[in-house]
């Protein structure tokens, strides 16, 4: 397990909000609701999907973060000039919830 002084990155936590304009046309704004995030990203597997009539490569990431913090599945991570996409939000992985694994995949622009 990770101890908490190997949380040696910081990452900002972005929430999706969804509004519609005078159109009513759906306009995706992202607000940050956490900044300097003490937490730890290991990369994972690497794959490619179907994307647009071709094959897209991904890099899939898992984030070690305390459990208490909020964060969900609709929420993105922000790192070191890099946006993740949440797949599977807070797995609990020790006793007592200290610890929890996010599995993301990064976004490619």
């Amino acid at each position: 397990m990770i101890p908490y002084h190997l949380f040696r990155h910081r990452m900002t936590i972005q929430r999706r909000t969804i509004t519609a304009d005078a159109g009513g046309h759906q306009i995706t704004t992202w607000s940050t609701i956490a900044s300097a995030v003490p937490c730890f990203v290991q990369p994972g597997d690497g794959e490619e999907s179907e994307r647009g009539g071709g094959r897209q490569p991904s890099q899939k990431f898992r984030i070690y973060l305390a459990a208490d913090v909020d964060v969900t599945s609709l929420d993105r991570i922000l790192f070191d000039g890099r946006t993740f996409d949440i797949e599977a939000p807070g797995k609990n992985l020790v006793e007592f919830d200290r610890v929890a694994r996010l599995d993301c995949v990064e976004r490619k622009p």
